[in-house]
């Protein structure tokens, strides 16, 4: 059974009311997103689609001082379980959790210089026996075309979103969100060893179609330590790295 908690350097995530816990993918997409917008025009308003646990957000207001985060999210208890990890966490001035789908969220065009989502999936897998597991996981709750429409509405002129999704899923992902006017700029494909397949991929997106470069992560040596290169990333936020 997963911890009631998950404790990073700087916060701790409560995650007992929340459907979907924290993961190691998503851990890795709060990172990777977190130092690509090193190399971006500076970021001050991000939006954080299906917040959850509001993991992504606090991984993003730990490395970004300047930026305020709006964090929306479906369930009521995984919306009041983000509010209650934003207060507890250094940033909580910068940090606001609502309660709202994403459909009904009444925000002004290009407003967020970032968007961030880790969309759910596996719609055609048999739907989970609880419904907030169910909304969590599934695209019933939120499908790519609405989350493409969406972030492009919200998305500033020169914003830029970080989405992942399953392999299986991404292809798909790349021609719904080119419909809607989203490119990718760079993408991450991650492996869960070195003799695996990717079976996570996560993107930054613009309204730039560009050439881009698509970079490897591997969790686990063969061992089933951590590699150099997850170390590397994760090392400003895991606990014993």
């Amino acid at each position: 059974m997963p911890n009631s908690w998950f404790q990073f350097k700087q916060f701790r995530v409560a995650q007992d009311r929340c459907a979907m816990k924290v993961s190691t993918d998503a851990c890795i997409q709060g990172a990777w997103t977190a130092r690509q917008l090193h190399n971006l025009p500076p970021v001050h308003r991000i939006l954080d689609i299906g917040t959850g646990t509001g993991l992504l957000s606090l991984m993003l207001a730990q490395e970004q001082e300047q930026v305020t985060i709006d964090a929306i999210e479906l369930n009521e208890d995984a919306a009041l379980q983000a509010a209650e990890n934003f207060l507890a966490s250094p940033w909580n001035s910068r940090l606001k959790a609502l309660h709202t789908a994403l459909s009904d969220f009444g925000s002004r065009p290009g407003q967020y210089d970032l968007i961030i989502c880790n969309p759910p999936f596996f719609h055609n897998q048999l739907g989970s026996e609880r419904r907030a597991r169910h909304d969590a996981r599934h695209s019933t709750a939120l499908n790519k075309d609405s989350l493409a429409r969406a972030i492009a509405m919200l998305l500033h002129e020169k914003g830029y979103g970080s989405i992942m999704y399953p392999l299986s899923e991404w292809d798909d992902w790349l021609a719904t969100a080119a419909r809607h006017g989203l490119y990718p700029a760079a993408v991450l494909a991650i492996h869960p060893g070195n003799h695996t397949a990717a079976n996570r991929m996560i993107g930054i997106f613009s309204r730039a179609a560009q050439p881009y470069e698509t970079s490897d992560m591997v969790i686990y040596e063969d061992d089933r330590s951590y590699t150099a290169m997850f170390r590397e990333l994760l090392k400003s936020y895991y606990l014993y790295l």
